[in-house]
């Protein structure tokens, strides 16, 4: 069960990954094509998070990472505009 559960953590942050190099992407074909003025910032989950409970699509480790999420992407100095390998 370890292995499954450690092998979707793997596959689902790969596809994160992925889908935010598609956005930026996305984003600088609309700057070169049609001269769109578009930003892309990263907010990431920071490194010394742990989940409140324990388990997968928890729903008090959804709403703490919501949260989180609304709390960081409130304050401009937690944006990135990089994506670091670890991400």
């Amino acid at each position: 069960m370890a292995v499954v559960q450690r092998s979707l953590e793997t596959a689902t942050r790969a596809s994160t990954a992925t889908a935010v190099k598609h956005l930026v992407a996305l984003a600088e074909i609309a700057r070169l094509k049609r001269n769109a003025d578009v930003e892309i910032r990263i907010v990431p989950i920071p490194g010394d998070w742990s989940p409140p409970a324990p388990g997968v699509f928890v729903k008090e480790t959804m709403n703490n990472l919501a949260d989180l999420g609304e709390r960081m992407g409130a304050d401009p100095a937690s944006w990135g505009d990089q994506l670091t390998r670890d991400f």
